[in-house]
C-alpha cells in the first residue's frame, strides 16, 4: 500500500516546515487492530519546506492485512495529533492512498504566559487533481485503485 500527500506548517503567514522546534515535522501512519487499540508504527516519514511525500506501507506480520490505518502529524513537540482514519476495503490489489495537503497552523501561547505551549491546528485541502500526476511520475506502472481520502467530511467515504 502507498501512501501520499504534502505537508505544510505555517506561523502566521510563515512557513516554518522542517524548522527544527523540539522533534520537528513528520507525518506517519499506524496500523490499528481496531478503532480505539494502540497502533503499530508502519512509517514515519521526516518532512522539510512544503514537503511532498510518499510512503509504501507493509503490515508488520505479512500473514495480517492492514485493516486500519491511522495518518497524524507532528510538530512542535514530540506528540503526535490524528487528522485521518480509515477502514481499508478489503482485498490484495495494490492500493494508493492521497491523504490530502495537510496544512499545520500554529498560534503562540497568551504571550502573559511562560509557557512555551502552542496550538496546533490540523486543516486537509483536497488537491488529488493536482496530486495524481505526481503519482503516475513517481510510480509509472502502478495499476491498482487510488483512493483520495482528503475530501472533506460529509461528502461521502
Amino acid at each position: 500500500m502507498l501512501v501520499f500527500g504534502s505537508v505544510q506548517a505555517r506561523e502566521g503567514t510563515r512557513d516554518l516546515t522542517g524548522q527544527r522546534q523540539g522533534a520537528g515535522t513528520a507525518i506517519r501512519f499506524l496500523w490499528k487492530e481496531a478503532p480505539g487499540t494502540p497502533g503499530q508504527v508502519l512509517s514515519e516519514v521526516p518532512l522539510r519546506s512544503r514537503d511532498r511525500f510518499y510512503a509504501v506501507l507493509t503490515p508488520l506480520d505479512p500473514a495480517r492485512r492492514v485493516e486500519h490505518l491511522e495518518a497524524q502529524v507532528r510538530w512542535f513537540d514530540p506528540a503526535y495529533d490524528s487528522f485521518l482514519y480509515l477502514r481499508l476495503p478489503k482485498g490484495d490489489a495494490p492500493l494508493a492512498i492521497y491523504v490530502g495537503e495537510v496544512e499545520l497552523t500554529v498560534a503562540a501561547a497568551d504571550e502573559g504566559r511562560r509557557s512555551r505551549q502552542r496550538i496546533l491546528s490540523v486543516r486537509v485541502r483536497d488537491e488529488f487533481q493536482a496530486a495524481r500526476p505526481e503519482l503516475a511520475r513517481l510510480y509509472p506502472r502502478f495499476g491498482g485503485e487510488v483512493l483520495n481520502r482528503a475530501r472533506p467530511a460529509g461528502t461521502g467515504d
